[in-house]
């Protein structure tokens, strides 16, 4: 009997979760519920746990029409919470359709019932970009306890070939690294870390990893690293990194750009990034970034609203990959 008692305080805290001050539930529903679980009681009882659960901290409301019952105010999160959790997950392409969908059930469920039916008729879940490699949840458990433990992993790393089909790089190299972050970047997970062929940082997208192992050697500390003189910077290796292009070679650049892409100045370099008013229509802003492919890809998407102002060494470079573009075209 007193087993029963305590899984019924608990039944009672779980259907009280799924309540809110536009959605109350009384005593009669409540026992209505609990006989689902094989559970008879009776309205007064019902009425002395909530008293019980509210002694314990949990924030229940009798509504002032008693017949309308009680409800819960302390929800861990709100359904507009839930939702953009629910969203995140529906656009990681990192996750198979089904992974997707069994996360997205798990998220709804801490909804309010009604928070559930919003979610659920808001939510779009698109199986076209979703992958089938189920392995990558796996991969992400092993990285992240590799980089709490600060202990270094080994992999193989696979590239795009002919046929569209999955290649190991360099003949199925082992790769040995000191993992630092896993970082979510324009919806693909990326490794960030030291290899032990170098002193600079690099990253890996997560989902080419092959046959991840958490070794026994101590990772590197980030800060013996000597091209960043002892200051690990996260950020500013991601906003020198243009769509996630390695290379190590920091350069100054100064940009002229239409007032129309500010935002995007702002959201790729960060909220303190400066930029000074030039005429009514333009700005410009300096920057440090990588001198690589990945930064010309990037100016180029911006069109004719950006110019590079120097260094000229830039300039020629940034010249060059787009008349290569132009030569496919003649």
């Amino acid at each position: 009997m007193a087993e029963n008692s305590k899984l019924k305080l608990l039944y009672i805290l779980d259907i009280m979760k799924k309540t809110d001050e536009f959605h109350p539930i009384n005593s009669t529903q409540i026992a209505a519920k609990l006989e689902r679980y094989g559970i008879q009681a009776e309205r007064k009882s019902i009425g002395r746990d909530l008293a019980c659960l509210e002694d314990a901290g949990y924030s229940i409301i009798k509504c002032s029409d008693h017949n309308k019952g009680w409800y819960m105010t302390d929800q861990t999160f709100e359904d507009y919470e839930l939702k953009i959790l629910c969203d995140a997950v529906g656009a990681a392409p990192f996750l198979t359709d089904r992974d997707t969908r069994d996360l997205v059930q798990k998220v709804r469920g801490l909804a309010t019932a009604e928070g559930e039916k919003l979610i659920a008729a808001a939510t779009y879940l698109d199986a076209s970009i979703k992958t089938d490699d189920r392995s990558n949840k796996i991969k992400i458990d092993t990285v992240t306890r590799a980089i709490k433990a600060k202990k270094k992993i080994t992999f193989q790393y696979y590239e795009m070939g002919p046929g569209n089909q999955r290649r190991l790089r360099r003949d199925g190299h082992i790769y040995c690294v000191s993992p630092y972050y896993l970082v979510l970047y324009e919806n693909q997970y990326y490794l960030i870390c030291n290899s032990d062929t170098n002193d600079g940082l690099t990253h890996f997208r997560l989902e080419m990893l092959k046959d991840v192992t958490v070794t026994e050697d101590a990772a590197r500390n980030p800060e013996a690293i000597p091209v960043h003189g002892g200051n690990f910077d996260l950020g500013a290796y991601l906003r020198r990194s243009q769509n996630m292009w390695g290379g190590e070679e920091k350069v100054q650049v100064k940009l002229r750009c239409d007032n129309y892409i500010r935002d995007v100045i702002r959201m790729r370099f960060g909220k303190h990034v400066m930029m000074i008013d030039d005429g009514d229509s333009h700005f410009t802003v300096n920057v440090e970034v990588s001198d690589n492919t990945g930064l010309y890809q990037w100016l180029a998407e911006q069109g004719t609203r950006l110019t590079i102002v120097s260094p000229q060494s830039v300039r020629e470079n940034y010249i060059r990959y787009l008349q290569d573009i132009f030569s496919l075209y003649q």
